[in-house]
């Protein structure tokens, strides 16, 4: 009996071990950054100070803000947009500390985003056993301790895109629109969902989704004031897009290819092409959206469409930190899911070895070499990139999976009998088919 079970023994101490390791992990990033360097959140927090106190959000907080001295920084500067200031306005308001602030904001993201995980994992149908075992590894997941490090939105993000996606497939379009709308308010790049709406014939949600951005934004410029409101986005986010585009910890598809084809302060380019350069490669940019869109008005969307494009939205953001990644996991999910399904184990190990890849500390290797040369040689791109060519690989075989669902096909019926995902093809209430790529999305009611 005992070598019977001696598999499912081992599984569960597996998920026991990661789960451990993964919130012990957490736990201490998140504990250690709030009490002592800080991080992101920081801004926010003395931005909302600075408000109360009626100073701009935008000038020097740290004359306003004693955090500045605290965590032994000699200035503090807020480039995130003023929706972000008002999200922390109620706890600054209830005279939270920062450091009590950082530490209760990144525990309760890791909360969500371990419900968040769980539910994408059952929704696909990952098997029960396999569920807690990824789940231990989604919490040890570079990009999502990078969030619970910094402090930041990418998970807040994540919720709003999982419910939005949620509340879509159900009809409830107002709903759904309005939750991307909201995420649109925080950061800019899941706008990109509005060409999904609008591929897929929702007008009601792209509407509700216009609708509820609107109305996020006018609320913020009413608080923040006009001078403010117009100043981020005049002033502060093109400065910011310019600023980073080539630095290190930009993980974005279109600000590293840009960086490779024109000269930049942070790491050597391969081409001189200051204008051709941006034009080719937001082109392809361009072109990789319209491609997405075409099947997706082709096939009348779905699961796999939609997080697609969710991906994108992450690698063609200009700028796009290895924290913004995190966004991308319901979409490793699903390819793991539908490739588990067909038996397809080598595309699996694919997958799962750039989730892996992700992994790779792209700090590390910044503080090794920073001091040592002025600019990151192309070599050292593999590492101070990590995140970006994971995400890039993911995008790249959803992309393959969408123009040919073949690649999901089951092998055969005898090796699906040993698969350790649930089979599809045993729900008397749908009718499975191949040829369409939603088909392999649909759940046993």
């Amino acid at each position: 009996m005992l070598s019977k079970n001696l598999p499912r023994y081992i599984f569960v101490l597996l998920s026991l071990l990661l789960l451990a390791e993964g919130l012990t992990m957490n736990f201490g990033y998140i504990r250690g950054y709030a009490f002592g360097s800080g991080g992101d959140l920081d801004q926010d927090y003395c931005a909302a100070k600075a408000l109360l106190q009626g100073k701009s959000i935008y000038g020097d907080l740290s004359v306003i803000c004693d955090t500045a001295k605290q965590r032994n920084r000699p200035e503090l500067e807020n480039f995130h947009p003023p929706v972000t200031t008002l999200l922390l306005l109620p706890f600054v308001a209830a005279g939270i500390s920062i450091q009590h602030m950082f530490f209760l904001w990144g525990m309760a993201w890791v909360l969500v985003y371990a419900v968040v995980i769980h539910r994408a994992m059952s929704f696909f149908g990952i098997a029960p056993h396999l569920r807690w075992v990824l789940l231990g590894f989604a919490l040890l997941w570079f990009p999502h301790l990078s969030q619970s490090m910094n402090g930041q939105f990418s998970t807040a993000i994540l919720a709003l895109v999982f419910l939005g996606w949620q509340w879509l497939r159900d009809g409830r379009d107002d709903a759904g629109g309005a939750a991307l709308g909201a995420a649109t308010a925080i950061k800019l790049f899941p706008g990109l969902l509005g060409v999904y709406l609008l591929a897929t014939r929702r007008y009601r949600a792209l509407a509700a989704m216009a609708g509820a951005f609107v109305a996020i934004q006018a609320l913020a410029y009413f608080v923040v004031g006009h001078a403010d409101f117009i100043h981020f986005y005049t002033h502060v986010m093109p400065e910011d897009s310019r600023r980073y585009a080539s630095v290190w910890m930009n993980q974005s598809f279109t600000g590293t290819m840009v960086a490779l084809l024109q000269p930049n302060p942070h790491f050597q380019n391969v081409l001189d092409w200051p204008t051709l350069g941006p034009v080719l490669v937001y082109g392809i940019a361009l072109a990789l959206v319209a491609h997405a869109a075409r099947l997706t008005w082709r096939s009348g969307g779905g699961d796999h469409s939609y997080w697609h494009f969710v991906a994108l939205a992450v690698i063609l953001c200009p700028v796009s930190w290895d924290h913004t990644v995190v966004v991308m996991a319901p979409l490793c999910v699903l390819l793991l899911a539908r490739f588990g399904s067909a038996n397809k184990q080598e595309l699996m190990f694919v997958v799962a070895g750039l989730m892996v890849l992700a992994q790779v500390d792209d700090l590390t290797y910044v503080r090794e070499v920073i001091e040592k040369v002025p600019k990151i040689p192309l070599g050292g791109l593999w590492q101070a990139r990590a995140q970006l060519w994971a995400s890039l690989g993911i995008t790249m075989i959803s992309a393959a999976l969408l123009s040919f669902p073949q690649l999901a096909e089951r092998k055969s019926k005898k090796a699906m009998e040993r698969k350790p995902f649930r089979k599809r093809d045993h729900c008397p209430e749908v009718e499975v088919q191949n040829h369409r790529q939603d088909s392999q999305d649909v759940r046993c009611l």
